[in-house]
């Protein structure tokens, strides 16, 4: 038998899905797509300086 596709989001709406669209091309589309890579680089670093932190804690620094 062959294995079955599931489907993640099953009859329901991707939650991670973006609807909107990028503004046309120009200096609009340019600063929202830098201000997407951004912030997901500060997404991105926000565990890391927590676990950081965190060890700096746990050691007594």
């Amino acid at each position: 038998m062959p294995p079955v596709k599931r489907k993640l989001f099953r009859g329901k709406r991707n939650p991670f899905a973006i609807d909107a669209p990028l503004p046309p091309a120009g200096a609009a589309r340019w600063a929202t797509i830098a201000g997407l890579v951004v912030g997901g680089l500060v997404a991105l670093s926000v565990p890391i300086f927590f676990a950081l932190f965190l060890l700096g804690i746990l050691r007594g620094e």
